[in-house]
This record gives C-alpha cells, structure tokens and sequence, in this order.
C-alpha cells in the first residue's frame, strides 16, 4: 500500500516558471545550459494544521524542455482547487501527483540498456578479438 493513498483538498497559491543555468563540462563543449523548472506553492489542511508544499512529484523535476513546463504551469493555475495527497504519518509530506511517470520508466530503462551493455562489452571484446 503506497504511503501517498490519502488526500485533501487544497489550493494552488502560486505558479510560475523558475530558470537554472546549469555549467556544460569542458568535454561536452562547455558553456552554461538553462533547466526549467516548474514551481508549484500549494497549501491544504489536515485536521486543524495548515500547511504549505512546493512538492508537485516525487523525483527529479528540472527539465531541459520549457514546453513540459509550461504543461505542467497549464495544469496548476492560481486559485485552483486541487487534491494533495499526503503521508498520514507525515502530513508535511506531500505530493500533487503520486504514483509513477512515464519519465520513470524511461529513465529506468535507459538505465538498464547501460548497465546491460557495460557488462556485456568484455563479451563483445572477446567476439570482436575471435574475428580478427
């Protein structure tokens, strides 16, 4: 049972595009790259307690593409009613969309393909060396 499964009901305070310019190592050709994130202020209640989160999803939320930011902002308006769903041991713990992403699986894939691959280049090696 995820530690997400209970809500309340909330309200978006503010939404808006924030711009990190991020150092390019020297050998991918230097220079500064910007990342876009979207920032999300939310409050909700549980019980008489009020409280306040940034937190749209659980992992990374920086992103090279300001058109998926700028879905993600579309989503969230100011004044909005939203559902927050929370960890009932931690209510300071919150999320306004729990679960997985699409991104997840993409990035765990990537992850694996490498890992396949990185443990597969002495076998490769070898091939490669029987040919010649």
């Amino acid at each position: 049972r995820s530690k997400w499964c209970t809500t309340a009901p909330g309200t978006v305070v503010t939404a808006e595009e924030s711009q990190h310019h991020r150092e390019v190592p020297a050998e991918q050709g230097g220079g500064t790259r910007i990342h876009y994130e979207a920032r999300i202020h939310y409050e909700y209640a549980v019980g008489r307690v009020h409280i306040g989160s940034t937190v749209v999803r659980l992992g990374p939320t920086e992103t090279s593409s300001e058109l998926r930011v700028q879905a993600t902002l579309a989503r969230y308006q100011p004044g909005q009613s939203v559902r927050v769903a929370y960890n009932p041991r931690d209510p300071t713990e919150s999320v306004l969309e729990p679960g997985l992403h699409p991104v997840d699986f993409t990035r765990a894939a990537v992850g694996a393909l490498l890992l396949i691959v990185a443990c597969s280049m002495e076998l490769i090696a070898r091939w490669f060396a029987a040919r010649m």
